[in-house]
């Protein structure tokens, strides 16, 4: 099933790292922040819902599972986007030298970006698996 993912994932992942240099360029010039991520709407996203699953889910035990499920998007999501934060400062800065060391930096953030998205459809599902129908469409409504 990952495999069958894993295209669209690419796809949509080397047109945001394209999408990373772009706006690295565009902002060193027009002083615009670099467009948002998907690991940054994923991120905000699953932080409100972190707060809130206990008000969803009536079960302590299920509550908790699916809590630390969504702590852990979290992390995965912080760690990405950190990776992406000090692969932007490297495209930024006058050190880079080369149009090897860019893609070495589009690389390593797109990297980052797609173990980070796959491991959060797994944990999507294992949230899905812990959840009834009714509760999973709650949370998935918080933004």
């Amino acid at each position: 099933m990952t495999a069958l993912r894993r295209p669209w994932i690419s796809g949509r992942l080397g047109g945001g790292a394209l999408a990373l240099v772009a706006a690295a360029v565009t902002c060193a010039c027009a002083h615009e922040p670099p467009p948002r991520l998907p690991s940054s709407a994923i991120h905000d996203r699953t932080a409100s819902r972190v707060e809130l699953v206990d008000f969803v889910i009536s079960d302590r035990e299920r509550a908790r599972k699916v809590r630390a499920l969504y702590q852990e998007i979290e992390e995965l999501m912080r760690a990405a986007q950190s990776v992406e934060s000090r692969e932007l400062a490297k495209v930024g800065s006058a050190s880079l030298r080369s149009d090897g060391e860019l893609r070495d930096c589009v690389a390593a953030s797109r990297e980052a970006e797609l173990a980070a998205l796959e491991r959060y459809v797994q944990v999507q599902l294992e949230i899905r698996a812990l959840t009834t129908p009714q509760e999973f469409a709650r949370l998935d409504r918080i933004r």
